[in-house]
């Protein structure tokens, strides 16, 4: 997925099914999916200034994000019932 923000409407198609398609209203973020980069439209919208990137969400795409260990969980103590002592007569 790419962020974008927009100067202007711009309407992205999928190459693969040009029925497909996505548009982006001006001055609002969005996320496009990753088949708008391969649309000619994006390279010339880039190009021309009317759509920026953000260069975090380009660099989140193509690395996997790693994922922290869990930390393992401490051992349960488990309640011990204590006899009355009995009382002697």
């Amino acid at each position: 997925m790419i962020r974008v923000i927009s100067k202007k409407n711009i309407a992205f198609r999928n190459p693969a099914n040009r029925d497909e398609q996505v548009v982006v209203r001006p001055f609002e973020f969005a996320t496009l999916p990753d088949w708008a980069e391969k649309d000619p439209m994006f390279g010339w919208a880039v190009k021309d200034g009317a759509l920026e990137v953000s260069k975090e969400t380009i660099v989140a795409a193509k690395e996997p994000a790693k994922e922290e260990p869990k930390p393992e969980p401490k051992p349960v103590k488990k309640a011990v019932k204590r006899k009355k002592p009995v009382k002697k007569e």
